[in-house]
């Protein structure tokens, strides 16, 4: 059996858990179809009679009385049913017969409308989990089919979808149902540890052993064998619930002693996220159901309304994989479809508990007018926090004391600046959001040395600070001070420094706070230097060209070539020729792997490399020259730079052209066209900070007419051409002029960027 085991392929022993997952839901789903009666009895003198009325249950809902005399069960006596005889309750009966003041009733057991709460929590809810989880999964398996961790994840998901179905089903007094659920109740918890384990093991971030998952497993299934050995009734026992709170306290403890370890780490993110799916999944079952029903003998909610809150497992999971703190999508989800998932699934957990709470009986037709109100309250509340995000992410999510992400943050958000002011304010803004501060001020002085007090038009607490370091020589980087206030000289620019004069609150700062603060200074004096460098090139350049120098200009063009295709030529070397020799090593621990599960494994890892490969290279090619030109035509080309911008960027574009076709017009007009279309795109994303993007091409018979419109933070047109966003403009101005085109172009500081652009054509042209 193990020979056979090991000769199957993880991913097809893996389709084979799901096919079987798959039926075993199917099975579940016919058996949830009946309705949960939950009617229990005692035996009295006179036979039986109904002690207590369930609160989800058909005979609660058909005003069933408590002391009605249960006559016969599907046309049988009733001591003859099976429910009746091993826990004196009427479960999965098509029909009773009662007899209540010496008058018989008849019943017939079917859905009703009376039952749609019911019908919402015992088989709407369960099959929507299911499909739900089946989604997560395939989205897993198109992303990191072949990692450990990867597989792990799927069978847990899908194992809690079968335990939430098969509890459902275990209510109502189906044997094989409730095996499932106490051996899942389990192992569930076992394999998410195991989860964990494996996943972290894979980022080189290990802090549980190996032994403890196998010491876990082993805990799981003793519990199963004792719950199955001592199971009497549908409840779950007593001592499975102990055992099953120790698992999870165990499970729980070891997530806090990662985030303990992992305080520092960015992989922090992840730690938490897996913590607070657990504890939304897990906390209402376990402090609802389990703990009071251990303590006070009764739980406090049924299991049944515990069981909705198991929606954090796949929804944390998917979005975790969409913000790429578990695997990274290889494309992202388009924002319509995620909204609607999260705004159903909230409006579905707010219908049920309105359904729930509400003392009188709405129709079905009531409860879906409040879903859609509140589907419709959700995905409005989405779209105004995703533009609030938009507007105040630079006050978002900053991590304090992760000083390796604030130096990566710095780095990605200074390329949006363009002037050395809005590089210092960017610093400025970088320290106030790590720590904790009294004061920070940026000043400017021509001297090499720390002057006094009288100098500085700061603040007198900096007083002991410059009595004691007056005439220190300032370096970038180096911070003068101690205790609480520090001088931080920034930059060295037009011979003049700029420091920055900090005062913390509180103890003073750590060695790695100082190494953080010398870091981010180096980070905006290289930056502040490159700007400068920019500046001083574009402004040479319009120079040149005004007093018509086109040899100088000539070299310049031709450094610029050449510096292209060292970048291209290092961008080659960095990427395709490192991945193509890591390719060959593990093509050539293919061959020497005689494992042929292993050498399975490598192959899989293999293709999919190859994969990577081909669209990293079909990537830059588009970009070197966009051969969609010649393969789908302008527009279509065109539509795909559009469809690109709006899954890398929140601003909203319309675009807008009244050619159908493809343009009839040269290969240099078309190409023209694309690159400022492509030039455009890529200033709105990078530099504009604009909420609406306007592109309209109109095609005017003998030439086309290009129109730009933005409400960004436009440019300071006193700066031109001296900022590093203007380089794109400049390269458009050129290309219109080349083709005997006009360009018109009208912007000013916060009030966007208006660009219209005429190039004469001839129809037919080559």
């Amino acid at each position: 059996m193990n020979v056979i085991i090991q000769r199957l392929k993880p991913h097809r022993l893996l389709m084979l858990f799901l096919i079987t997952v798959v039926l075993i839901q199917s099975y579940l789903f016919i058996e949830n179809t009946h309705p949960y009666i939950g009617i229990e009895l005692e035996q009295t003198d006179e036979g039986y009679q109904i002690s207590r009325l369930k609160q989800f249950g058909w005979g609660k809902a058909n005003d069933l009385m408590i002391g009605d005399q249960i006559i016969a069960i599907d046309g049988k006596p009733t001591m003859d049913y099976l429910t009746v005889k091993t826990h004196h309750a009427i479960e999965r009966a098509d029909s009773i017969t009662i007899n209540r003041d010496h008058h018989l009733y008849h019943f017939k057991i079917e859905y009703e409308a009376e039952l749609f709460t019911q019908y919402l929590l015992y088989l709407i809810l369960p099959t929507i989990y299911f499909i739900f989880t089946s989604l997560v999964v395939l989205v897993i398996l198109r992303r990191s089919s072949t990692a450990k961790s990867a597989r792990l994840l799927i069978i847990l998901t899908m194992l809690v979808s079968v335990n939430y179905s098969s509890l459902i089903s275990a209510l109502k007094l189906n044997m094989l149902a409730a095996a499932i659920v106490h051996i899942l109740l389990m192992f569930t918890p076992a394999i998410f540890y195991h989860f964990i384990y494996q996943f972290f093991y894979e980022k080189d971030k290990q802090w549980i052993t190996k032994k403890s998952v196998q010491l876990l497993y082993s805990l799981a299934g003793l519990a199963s064998l004792l719950a199955l050995d001592i199971y009497q009734d549908y409840n779950t026992h007593i001592h499975v619930l102990i055992i099953y709170t120790i698992i999870m306290f165990v499970v729980l403890s070891q997530l806090f002693k990662g985030m303990r370890k992992l305080k520092y780490d960015p992989i922090i993110d992840t730690v938490q996220s897996l913590m607070l799916a657990i504890i939304f999944a897990i906390a209402p079952y376990l402090c609802l159901f389990v703990l009071p029903s251990l303590s006070m003998g009764k739980p406090i909610i049924s299991v049944e309304i515990t069981m909705v809150f198991l929606f954090f497992i796949p929804g944390g999971f998917l979005y975790m994989i969409v913000s790429d703190q578990l695997y990274v999508l290889g494309q992202k989800i388009k924002r319509l479809p995620y909204y609607l998932l999260l705004g159903s699934s909230f409006a579905l957990l707010t219908t049920l508990i309105y359904v729930m709470l509400d003392d009188e009986i709405r129709s079905l037709t009531e409860s879906i007018h409040f879903f859609l109100f509140m589907l419709l309250s959700s995905l409005f509340f989405i779209f105004f926090k995703n533009q609030l995000d938009h507007y105040l992410r630079s006050y978002l999510y900053v991590a304090k004391h992760d000083y390796q992400t604030s130096l990566y943050r710095f780095s990605e958000n200074v390329k949006l600046k363009q002037s050395r002011a809005h590089i210092i304010e960017a610093v400025k803004d970088e320290i106030k959001d790590v720590l904790k501060l009294t004061y920070l001020e940026a000043v400017e002085q021509e001297s090499q040395f720390l002057l006094p007090l009288k100098d500085y038009q700061i603040d007198q607490i900096f007083s002991p600070l410059l009595h004691e370091y007056q005439g220190q020589r300032l370096v970038i980087g180096k911070l003068i001070g101690k205790r609480s206030q520090y001088a931080l000289p920034l930059a060295w620019q037009e011979r003049k420094f700029t420091i920055l004069f900090i005062a913390i609150k509180g103890h003073p700062l750590s060695k790695e706070q100082l190494d953080w603060l010398s870091s981010l200074a180096q980070f905006a004096n290289l930056a502040i230097e490159r700007q400068t460098k920019i500046e001083d090139l574009l402004s040479e350049l319009e120079q040149a060209k005004a007093s018509e120098d086109m040899e100088w200009l000539s070299r310049l063009l031709f450094h610029w070539s050449e510096n292209e295709r060292r970048s291209l030529a290092r961008d080659i070397h960095d990427t395709f020729l490192q991945d193509l020799i890591v390719l060959r090593r593990r093509v050539e621990a293919v061959k020497t792997e005689n494992n042929e599960s292993i050498k399975q494994d490598l192959l899989t890892i293999v293709e999919q490399e190859i994969k990577d490969i081909i669209f990293e290279i079909r990537e830059t090619c588009s970009f070197l020259y966009p051969t969609i030109l010649k393969e789908v035509g302008l527009i279509e080309a065109i539509h795909e730079l559009v469809s690109k911008f709006r899954l890398q960027s929140n601003s909203v574009l319309n675009f807008h052209t009244n050619i159908n076709g493809n343009l009839t017009a040269s290969m240099e007009l078309k190409l023209t066209i694309y690159r400022i279309v492509q030039e455009w795109l890529s200033n709105a994303r990078k530099h504009a900070q604009a909420n609406h993007v306007s592109i309209v091409i109109v095609d005017q018979n003998d030439r086309v007419k290009l129109e730009y419109n933005d409400d960004g933070i436009g440019m300071d047109t006193n700066a031109w051409p001296r900022t590093y966003s203007n380089m794109g403009i400049l390269s458009i101005k050129e290309r219109v002029r080349s083709l005997m085109g006009q360009i018109n172009f009208s912007t000013s500081q916060n009030q966007g960027l208006r660009m219209t652009i005429s190039i004469p054509y001839k129809k037919g042209e080559n």
